[in-house]
């Protein structure tokens, strides 16, 4: 076990008391991300995740801008728009609760995408 990296999880219905192995003391965290996802206790413990998501979609956007403001044929952009971004957005979800607002906002996410994505063809 490497102690280094190894947290405690924490919720509000528990007083924290500090837990050692091997005389060292494991920090206690609300929230931590493993493997690759935000994991938190509570009601709302997929918003902040969604959220992340949702930021790492447009940060794939990003980088495809030159292919999205090339000349490229807009069937070969909507191709590559749909390999790429979604599958970021959605990265992880099958161990979510949806809720009507988390689907809202994963769909407004990839609308602006897909939109802006139109508007680099129109001046490419």
């Amino acid at each position: 076990m490497n102690l280094d990296k190894t947290k405690v999880m924490l919720n509000s219905h528990i007083i924290p008391n500090p837990i050692t192995v091997e005389g060292i003391t494991l920090e206690g965290v609300r929230e931590y991300v493993y493997p690759g996802q935000i994991i938190q206790l509570g009601k709302k413990n997929f918003e902040r995740e969604s959220d992340r998501r949702i930021q790492l979609g447009w940060i794939t956007f990003g980088k495809l801008r030159d292919i999205f403001s090339s000349s490229v044929p807009q069937s070969l952009k909507t191709k590559v728009f749909n390999q790429c971004v979604p599958p970021v957005m959605i990265n992880g979800a099958e161990t979510w609760t949806f809720t009507v607002g988390l689907v809202h906002k994963i769909k407004v996410g990839q609308r602006e995408e897909k939109e802006l994505c139109l508007q680099w063809t129109d001046v490419g």
